[in-house]
């Protein structure tokens, strides 16, 4: 039953963003998959001109230790790599702030995210607040990311959300216990690593599961 919800809810949305895509060129990310492809994203990082990335992920993850073979391959690259674990599920705009707060003290020129859905959707929202000057709430909507966001990567260690490929980020405002969508094009990653090693640690469950939005994704790209 469940599973049958979750496709016609697929199906339903899919539908609604045919016109829109009609109006909106949608990015799609450069894919690098398989084992090994987190080193391989690194290089393309290093390669594009970055120099001071900025890492945005949980404290959990910096415990397993799965950040270490991230930062030593991006400083392999010569990048300046600062670490900001603050992010929590559903991250509320004070987290996002705080975030914002670390990248400016770090002087980043780009972005990676590293974790499950919040983490990338942290990333996301962080980028976007670096170039606009916008706040979370300011940002929440459809078409509000003003300018092009830093240059922003993506390294999933879940297969829940998707959001390395998607459209979207969800904030949290923590007064009104309301969670908001900032819905944009430009909040499209420039590539992500789908690297099974980074799913060490993971719940079996989460790791062997495929959403929806990324099934899609490689629909259309094959297409």
């Amino acid at each position: 039953m469940l599973f049958d919800l979750r496709l016609f809810a697929h199906r339903f949305i899919k539908a609604l963003k045919k016109p829109l895509f009609k109006l909106v060129a949608v990015p799609r990310p450069v894919l690098i998959v398989g084992a090994g492809s987190t080193a391989k994203l690194c290089q393309l990082i290093g390669g594009s001109g970055a120099r001071r990335t900025m890492i945005v992920t949980d404290a959990i993850l910096v415990r397993l230790g799965l950040l270490e073979p991230v930062r030593r391959a991006l400083e392999a690259e010569g990048i300046d790599v600062a670490v900001f674990d603050g992010i929590v599920p559903d991250p509320t705009e004070e987290v996002l702030e705080r975030g914002l707060a670390a990248l400016r003290a770090h002087r980043g020129d780009s972005i990676l995210g590293v974790g499950g859905g919040s983490s990338i959707d942290a990333a996301k929202v962080i980028a976007a607040m670096a170039t606009t000057g916008k706040s979370p709430a300011q940002l929440v909507g459809v078409m509000k990311v003003s300018k092009a966001p830093l240059p922003l990567y993506a390294i999933p260690t879940t297969a829940g959300t998707g959001s390395e490929v998607t459209v979207a980020a969800v904030v949290t405002d923590s007064k009104k216990h309301e969670k908001g969508v900032v819905v944009d094009p430009k909040l499209v990653p420039v590539a992500a690593a789908l690297d099974p090693v980074m799913t060490k640690g993971m719940p079996p469950p989460i790791t062997a599961w495929v959403p929806s939005s990324v099934l899609h994704f490689m629909k259309v790209r094959r297409s």
